[in-house]
């Protein structure tokens, strides 16, 4: 993924490098696009055309248009030959003058032939063209003045300050100022001193229209820089009108790319926490690529990938970030930083830090980075969920908000949370057991990094086989392990009474929850109300202390406004506990129980046994009397 400084210049220099082959072509252009004049071969003399086979030794041939030179030609001999046509023999050499400085042309060659219609040239034997530092030769080279086309079809090599190639096949048309270059076409370009190695491009066929600025190369065309490669069925370019920049480069057709090693000396891609983009070897695949550059900079403004796209970071420790999708684009600034990245169709990111050994994976319909706020936006769309799992949890919702800087996450509408096992702590989620999944549903969710917590809110459920937890928003620490609740709580807990094998639950609501895990104490708060299949327990607060082993209920204590309803009695006091094992509640604090028929009585001590339905009053101050009701 990415961040403000996510220096994508370097991930477009391989591609960039690659249009050096449009030197080739500007060079051969600045040749081919001479005018037919500058291109004939001279005027031989009339003694030439008076005699065949009368060969002429040490010949030198110039002519002038009004006092100009227009070109200047020499050989060891001359003649008409029996085929008719004249030739010039033995380190033939012709110039053809240019009016600016530095822009002649040379001819060689060990034979230079044309017809008496000047309308067809050959140039044999080390036949070479010399232009500006530009070198092309061929054992044969021709030009047809008539069909206004130069080729070669005996194989040609060019070479230059930058540049070095070969193909087995060239022509270029000058009606349609295109030049053409087929048949195991290899160019070798000879890069700047940092960047050490060549360029090294191989295609079947290679063209480029001169007025249009464009050209493409086809069949399996791979580019080679040191341990870096690329390979694609098309690719396609065009420059700017200044022809010194490029405007788009287009891929096309299993595109590849593996580059290696080539921005290792270069800043880090990013300084976030989430999804580093590491620098050391990135691989691409997709099945076309378009790319934009700025007019006037050597930098691309956007990337655009489409067809089972993947981009793979990787570094020598095997860390990696990859991210999938059927389109993504790129947008830079000139400064070659992100301002936004779009994913769209079956989005995928796989991170992986080897050193940390941290793995995250983000998946939905499509993904998007605003850079200049360094925000990663992933949408669902219908049942496919936006999504992100990692080690510890897995969270899903319609639409999830990543903060790179911080690694904090929102996630809104329908959001679901799975929590794993934490195998690796001593700490487990609240009052849960750390040994199994503990899930979470709510319409939204907000996560912070730095405090390592979750805040869920609007219809949350909380559960774990068979504990669960309904608020409208909870609270979750991470590290420490403590839960808080707020709004419309109900909870349904386990527990299994003496001597019975089945286990019975508790049902509780209240207005607040909380959960001490230092203490392993849940704390329920404002208007609390606990349900058995017998009896209905009602106070202000309510504790429930849970065993520091299993994580099972040990004790319940109500305190505050006291009520337990069994059948038509109703007792009341100041606090209550209930003895889960014995199914026994005991009311203490000035305890009263009211009788629906028969009235209230007072005691000192009320309890209520759940098992057999018996109910018993205790008063101190009557000699310890005491009252059995069978309710």
């Amino acid at each position: 993924m990415g961040s403000a400084k996510f220096q994508a210049r370097h991930f477009f220099k391989l591609i960039s490098i690659s249009l050096l082959l449009v030197v080739l072509a500007a060079i051969v252009i600045s040749f081919v696009t001479r005018s037919k004049k500058q291109v004939k071969v001279p005027q031989i003399s009339k003694e030439i055309e008076e005699r065949k086979i009368d060969k002429k030794e040490k010949t030198e041939l110039i002519e002038f248009e009004g006092e100009k030179v227009n070109f200047l030609g020499k050989a060891d001999r001359h003649y008409i030959g029996e085929d008719s046509l004249y030739h010039l023999e033995g380190n033939v050499e012709i110039t053809f003058f240019d009016r600016t400085e530095g822009e002649d042309i040379l001819l060689r060659g060990e034979e230079i032939i044309h017809d008496q219609q000047w309308t067809h040239f050959w140039l044999k034997g080390r036949a070479t063209i010399e232009f500006k530092d530009l070198t092309i030769e061929s054992s044969i080279l021709e030009y047809d003045a008539e069909k206004a086309i130069f080729w070669s079809d005996e194989g040609v090599q060019f070479s230059s300050r930058t540049l070095n190639g070969a193909a087995q096949k060239s022509r270029y048309i000058l009606e349609e100022r295109k030049v053409v270059l087929d048949r195991d076409v290899h160019l070798e370009l000879k890069l700047s001193q940092e960047m050490g190695q060549p360029l090294e491009i191989d295609t079947e066929h290679f063209e480029y229209f001169v007025g249009k600025g464009q050209g493409q190369a086809e069949g399996s065309v791979e580019l080679t820089h040191g341990e870096s490669r690329a390979s694609a069925g098309i690719i396609k370019f065009a420059l700017s009108a200044s022809r010194e920049q490029i405007k788009t480069l287009f891929l096309k057709e299993e595109v590849k790319i593996s580059l290696q090693d080539e921005f290792r000396e270069t800043e880090p891609f990013s300084d976030q926490e989430a999804f580093a983009l590491y620098g050391n070897r990135c691989e691409i695949k997709a099945e076309e690529i378009f790319i934009k550059g700025f007019i006037n900079l050597p930098q691309i403004q956007r990337l655009e990938a489409s067809g089972g796209c993947s981009f793979r970071f990787l570094s020598d420790s095997g860390s990696f970030t990859q991210i999938e999708g059927e389109q993504l684009e790129f947008v830079l600034s000139q400064i070659g930083r992100l301002k936004e990245l779009s994913v769209r169709e079956d989005v995928r990111i796989a991170e992986e830090d080897k050193g940390k050994g941290h793995q995250r994976f983000v998946d939905g319909h499509t993904l998007q980075i605003q850079g200049d706020i360094n925000i990663l936006n992933v949408e669902g769309k219908d049942t496919q969920k936006a999504r992100i799992r990692s080690r510890d949890s897995e969270i899903a919702a319609q639409h999830i908000r990543l903060f790179l800087k911080n690694n904090n996450l929102e996630a809104k509408e329908d959001t679901r949370v799975v929590i794993y096992p934490r195998k690796t702590s001593q700490q487990a989620i609240g009052f849960f057991s750390k040994e199994t999944h503990v899930f979470i549903t709510a319409d939204d969710m907000r996560y912070s990094e730095e405090n390592k917590r979750f805040v869920f809110s609007g219809k949350v459920k909380l559960w774990q086989t068979k504990e669960t937890v309904t608020a409208q928003e909870l609270h979750m620490d991470v590290d420490r392990g403590s839960v808080s609740a707020h709004g419309g709580i109900q909870s349904v807990l386990p527990y299994r009474p003496k001597g019975k094998q089945e286990e019975e639950k508790i049902s509780i609501k209240a207005g607040g929850m909380e959960y001490d895990a230092e203490k392993n104490l849940i704390h329920y708060l404002d208007k609390v109300e606990l349900k058995t299949e017998s009896i209905i327990l009602k106070a202000q607060t309510l504790l429930i202390a849970l065993e520091q082993e299993g994580g099972e209920m040990a004790s319940i204590v109500a305190q505050k406004d006291v009520v337990v309803l069994q059948g038509r009695y109703e007792g009341r006091g100041e606090e209550a506990r209930f003895d889960l094992k014995d199914e026994v509640i005991t009311v203490v604090g000035n305890p009263i129980l009211i009788d629906e028929d028969k009235g209230k009585t007072e005691g000192s001590k009320l309890t209520f046994y759940m098992a057999d339905g018996r109910i018993v009053i205790e008063n101190k101050d009557r000699e310890r009397s005491e009252t059995v009701i069978k309710s």
